[in-house]
């Protein structure tokens, strides 16, 4: 998709042209990438001699493409109407400490009414915090435990049971690693279901930049932090 930009021309409203045939970037555009020390390849970084060719015939037909959608007029269902600006409306209840303390959200969906859904949220300061969908404070668990970044899992087998998890790096001197929670569907409350109150990482530096994931070939739940390449299995 190739899009005309309102940096472009501010009186210009941006449409979207489908562009077909044009491939990814393919590994001699890499090649080319990594030559210039990682900057795109741009018409004014190189000279006429060293465009290849494949990469001017995509150039010239998206070009064409574009003047022949401005000239001859595109048909309605290719045409973006106006550009979308989304606007908030309502705004999660503040936590109860100040300064570099609200962190990291994520999203809680239930499996049956969206509408029962949770905002997850961290306190640095303090612990983590659940929010209705109109931003109404919903509960507070594990205060003191100073959690920072936050990733919802779904359906993990716990005892017995499968239940969707919350996980967070926690920042606390007592307990510093990642703690993890269990969400209960239908009490939408959060249980700390951690094995000795916290799971030790990093050898006991913050975890940062938690990101949990379910690996589709063997299906177990893993959590790595940006601080490393390590990942970590999560077991009942």
């Amino acid at each position: 998709m190739s899009r005309l930009s309102e940096n472009d021309d501010p009186g210009f409203v941006p449409v979207v042209f489908p562009v077909f045939g044009v491939d990814e970037i393919s590994d001699n555009d890499e090649k080319d990438v990594e030559r210039r020390g990682g900057k795109p390849l741009l018409a004014e970084d190189i000279g006429p001699d060293e465009i290849p060719f494949e990469q001017m015939k995509r150039a010239l037909f998206l070009a064409e493409t574009i003047r022949a959608c401005l000239v001859m007029g595109c048909p309605a269902a290719l045409v973006a109407q106006t550009t979308v600006r989304p606007q908030a409306r309502a705004q999660t209840a503040p936590v109860p400490h100040s300064g570099d303390a609200a962190d990291d959200p994520a999203v809680w969906i239930h499996p049956l009414q969206p509408d029962l859904s949770l905002i997850l949220g961290t306190d640095k300061q303090g612990g983590l915090h659940s929010y209705n969908m109109d931003g109404s404070e919903h509960e507070l668990v594990s205060d003191g435990t100073k959690p920072n970044n936050l990733d919802v899992l779904y359906g993990f087998k716990l005892d017995g049971r499968t239940a969707d998890l919350a996980v967070a790096g926690a920042r606390a001197s007592q307990g510093r690693g990642v703690k993890v929670w269990a969400i209960d569907a239908t009490t939408r409350r959060l249980s700390d279901v951690t094995a000795g109150g916290s799971i030790p990482v990093l050898g006991g530096k913050e975890p940062m930049g938690i990101c949990g994931y379910r690996s589709a070939g063997s299906g177990r739940f893993y959590f790595s932090s940006t601080r490393t390449r390590a990942r970590w299995s999560i077991t009942n």
